[in-house]
């Protein structure tokens, strides 16, 4: 199996979360650490792992390619075409995998066979070190899990994020490879698609890809938002359009006037009754997949500060409140900022810089 582990400038816990891949308990492995140009601030950390775990087949490419719009495809993509193996995991640099990840995500692959295009791992955002970092973190680990698990358990549709992907490459050369991809700014959304049209399974594991988040301003925490419910709303428009309807104030306040209209259920006690049980759903998964945790890194990270149930409820009520705003504010829009560049979104998907 060959990593790939794109470096595009000091990530938190960025060293740890390299280190990672070096550490991962599987016989055959390289890693390719691939990066747009060679003063990366990153390149130092990568080169340092490389010398500490010289046992470990490890490189670094600088790429020369620039196949597309995409950044991250034009950073990795010649780290893509020479790697050693076919199967190919990519990695993302704000990435940490525990040690039996890579063998437990190739289990899938054994036989019998199965026509799997993609493995990949649900997202945990860990180490908040700010009231925006915390407000991600709230929504990464009770929104978008349960939706990203409940869609992957019923194989009702494609729903992969990017953050840690295994592929085969002969599987994707028939998509056209990675270059068909690089118009897109969700080249991971439109890759597993493409996939799933093809009738090739996505397939998770238990394993999470834990990011650290460190400091985050409010600013970002908003600009991130747009910029995924803009990004998606052209690659998974159904899903954007009813994406108010899974949140607990649209809902509660439709299905408040639904009862009282036909059943003449009183408003006011229905609504406190389903935001209580909204609060406690996302309570309960938040702990199960932070290992009973309230807060901090998972169990697997060294544990962690326990989080006031208050804090974490008001952090909670906050993201809730922001969630319609941002959204209405994201829709009526098509531009994204991306790692400090701006990018206007066409009705495809695709993108187009304008600077």
């Amino acid at each position: 199996v060959s990593i790939i582990r794109p470096l595009k400038g000091i990530d938190p816990d960025l060293k740890r979360n390299l280190r990672s891949s070096f550490q991962q308990a599987y016989p055959r492995f390289e890693i390719v650490f691939t990066a747009e140009s060679d003063d990366d601030p990153a390149i130092p950390v990568a080169r340092a792992l490389m010398e500490e775990c010289p046992t470990i087949p490890a490189r670094l490419i600088v790429s020369t390619q620039t196949v597309g719009i995409n950044p991250k495809i034009n950073n990795i993509i010649d780290g893509f075409e020479s790697t050693q193996y076919d199967l190919v995991w990519m990695c993302d640099s704000n990435v940490y995998t525990d040690p039996g990840c890579l063998a437990r995500a190739l289990s899938p692959l054994l036989p019998p066979p199965l026509p799997v295009g993609i493995i990949h791992h649900l997202v945990l955002a860990t180490q908040p070190a700010s009231f925006g970092a915390w407000l991600e973190v709230m929504f990464i680990n009770t929104v978008h899990a349960k939706m990203y698990l409940a869609i992957n358990a019923t194989g009702a549709a494609s729903c992969v994020v990017g953050k840690s992907n295994v592929y085969d490459k002969r599987q994707l050369a028939a998509l056209g490879g990675l270059k068909a991809f690089s118009a897109y700014m969700a080249e991971d959304n439109t890759i597993a698609q493409a996939f799933w049209k093809r009738g090739w399974k996505h397939r998770m594991t238990s394993d999470r890809a834990q990011q650290s988040l460190g400091r985050m301003s409010l600013q970002d925490y908003f600009v991130r938002r747009i910029r995924w419910t803009r990004t998606r709303k052209y690659n998974v428009t159904f899903a954007t359009i009813v994406e108010p309807f899974t949140e607990s104030i649209v809902c509660g306040l439709l299905a408040a006037y639904g009862l009282y209209h036909y059943f003449r259920v009183a408003p006011g006690p229905f609504l406190v009754a389903h935001w209580i049980a909204w609060f406690l759903s996302d309570l309960a998964i938040f702990r199960n997949l932070h290992h009973g945790r309230m807060g901090g890194r998972p169990s697997s990270l060294h544990g962690g500060a326990e989080t006031p149930l208050w804090y974490w409820a008001g952090i909670w009520l906050c993201r809730e409140l922001f969630a319609l705003p941002l959204y209405i504010y994201a829709v009526t829009g098509n531009t994204v900022a991306w790692r400090g560049r701006q990018f206007k979104l066409s009705l495809r998907g695709t993108i187009t810089p304008l600077e």
